[in-house]
C-alpha cells in the first residue's frame, strides 16, 4: 500500500498518544508507528489508500478546532 510517515512533535509523549487524541477528538484513525517497531515509536503513519475527497475530509477534521 500507499503510506506517508510523519514524525510527531516532540510535545507528544509517543505516537500512541498523538494517535487517540486524533481518534477521539476528530474521529480519524491514524496508525501509531510503534506497532511496526522501536525506529517508528515517534511517527504516524498515514493511509494513502482512499479516494481523494477523504483525505481532504480528515484534514479538515484535524483541523476544526
Amino acid at each position: 500500500g500507499m503510506f506517508v510517515w510523519g514524525k510527531i512533535p516532540q510535545k507528544w509523549k509517543d505516537a500512541g498518544a498523538l494517535a487517540d487524541k486524533i481518534l477521539y477528538e476528530n474521529k480519524v484513525f491514524l496508525t501509531p508507528g510503534f506497532i511496526f517497531g522501536d525506529k517508528g515509536k515517534r511517527y504516524i503513519r498515514i493511509s494513502l489508500c482512499c479516494p481523494e475527497n477523504l483525505l481532504e475530509e480528515a484534514i479538515e477534521r484535524i483541523e476544526a478546532p
